[in-house]
């Protein structure tokens, strides 16, 4: 965070967007060392806006008091910090992303969750609008051409192994999604793209109408919503797929096929790529570092490692191993704290102990009692994660 504190003058915003919690916004200006909510701030240029999944209000209070000099804490201390800043209700990365590229709620945006139903839409696919509207929203990872590649389907040559490539990935991101998997909406009966759901406008539409340049950087394509209804306010839209393989530098895939917020390493590695695109921006390129466009009077991205750091029970050994449904004993003699279970028929299960709650590995958040049925009585594969 060094080189945007020397970088010439840019107004930066920090704010959080997490579950239940309270949000934090901190606007400080680089040239002043002094909080002072009369200064004036029209000589600001640039404006930062960085948001933290999962950081609260008492967790920047306890980061400020044991670490002072810490670049943050010189933000904090520099700027005008204010606490009485709430996330949505409901509250998740969206609409809480929504709200905060808005300042709308819910009831506003008409953004009630990444996965919702609408009574005034059809579902997915559908061809013939005829008869009461009414199916699911679905703008998540799944919309994606490809949600198993950190490119979301762009097909960057050598991205496998070599994941910091993404910083080849497309400004426009939203080339990368399926329009087929959009819900439809009744009138056109055509499918209807992220930012065309939303109702309102945003602050980067509303800098694009102005003749500014806008950048930002978020963990999935369909995030395009935040250009606004006009789907053009965001110039350089940097999104690469946190739902995708989690690859570690050296192309070696994690350790349990987990995604980028199956471990917080592998989120540290995801939002180092988020941090670097930032930091091409400020030095006045694109994302990728390799175009000069100039520095954008509004950018920022979204942190992940803070909200994982939370979430992800980290455990020093992880293996995959065959068993038989006479094993089972075995598996609740160990601390077993995160496991799948895949039968020989396919059939996938979260929960191999019967008397203890099991999260997947493969981000689909199922739960069940039992690892039952069982098609196939032999033996079936788990990937689990056990402590010492």
């Amino acid at each position: 965070m060094t080189k945007i504190l020397t970088t010439t003058i840019i107004g930066l915003l920090i704010t959080s967007m997490t579950l239940g919690s309270t949000g934090f916004a901190i606007p400080a200006i680089a040239d002043v060392q002094t909080p002072d909510a009369h200064k004036d701030n029209s000589h600001v240029k640039h404006v930062l806006l960085i948001s933290v999944d999962g950081l609260h209000q008492s967790g920047l209070d306890w980061y400020v008091s044991n670490h002072p000099n810490s670049e943050l804490a010189k933000l904090v201390q520099g700027g005008a910090e204010f606490t009485n800043a709430h996330t949505s209700d409901p509250s998740d990365s969206d609409p809480g992303g929504t709200a905060l590229m808005t300042g709308g709620d819910s009831r506003a945006t008409g953004v009630y969750y990444n996965v919702e139903y609408n009574h005034n839409t059809y579902e997915a696919g559908t061809t013939s609008c005829h008869g009461p509207a009414g199916g699911d929203v679905v703008y998540d990872s799944p919309d994606d051409i490809n949600d198993t590649r950190l490119d979301a389907g762009q097909n960057i040559p050598g991205l496998d192994s070599n994941p910091a490539l993404v910083m080849d990935m497309t400004g426009t991101p939203q080339t990368l999604l399926v329009p087929s998997t959009f819900p439809v909406d009744p009138v056109t009966c055509q499918p209807i793209p992220p930012h065309s759901y939303l109702k309102v406008n945003t602050m980067f539409e509303v800098a694009k109408a102005a003749g500014l340049l806008t950048a930002w950087s978020d963990k999935h394509p369909v995030y395009e919503s935040f250009n606004g209804p006009s789907g053009h306010g965001i110039d350089d839209f940097f999104a690469p797929e946190i739902d995708s393989n989690a690859v570690e530098p050296n192309g070696v895939p994690y350790p349990g096929g987990i995604s980028w917020t199956g471990s917080n390493a592998a989120t540290k590695q995801y939002d180092g790529y988020k941090v670097q695109a930032v930091l091409n921006e400020i030095d006045g390129y694109d994302h990728s570092g390799k175009n000069k466009v100039g520095v954008p009077a509004i950018f920022g991205m979204n942190f992940q490692t803070v909200s994982t750091a939370e979430a992800v029970i980290e455990r020093p050994e992880i293996c995959s191993v065959k068993c038989s449904l006479t094993n089972l004993a075995d598996f609740q003699t160990v601390p077993i704290v995160q496991a799948s279970a895949t039968d020989t028929a396919g059939n996938y299960f979260d929960q191999i102990s019967t008397d203890k709650p099991i999260t997947m590995l493969d981000n689909s958040y199922r739960t069940m009692a039992s690892p039952t049925p069982i098609v196939d009585p032999g033996t079936f594969s788990v990937n689990w994660l056990r402590s010492n």
